[in-house]
């Protein structure tokens, strides 16, 4: 696994993005973070990250054109992408997850 590995979290859910940042930075992971579509795009070229973890960003439909522009955008189109679409509760990573022992190891290759 390469060391500091650059991740770029696109999501609106401010909890869950603040949740997730803090859980990835102590894992020596370099984060970004887009909450729109275009920020995502922007933040993409910029930042060329090792993985992409993405929410259901709104207006709805917006994850999947992003999901398009990666996939039709030459030099991006092999950047690693994680779908998530569940709520955020107490026991997932704010609560419990990662700080109860669980482990999270991005692969990325």
């Amino acid at each position: 696994m390469k060391e500091n590995p650059k991740i770029l979290i696109v999501d609106d859910d401010q909890g869950f993005v603040q949740a997730l940042q803090a859980a990835l930075q102590t894992k020596s992971c370099q984060v970004a973070i887009a909450g729109d579509r275009k920020q995502a795009e922007k933040q993409v070229s910029l930042q060329e990250p090792d993985v992409i973890i993405l929410g259901p960003i709104a207006p709805r439909g917006d994850a999947f054109l992003f999901h398009q522009w990666l996939k039709h955008t030459s030099s991006f189109r092999y950047v690693s992408l994680m779908v998530v679409n569940a709520p955020l509760r107490n026991n997932s990573l704010e609560g419990g997850g990662l700080k109860k022992g669980c482990k999270w190891t991005p692969r990325i290759s």
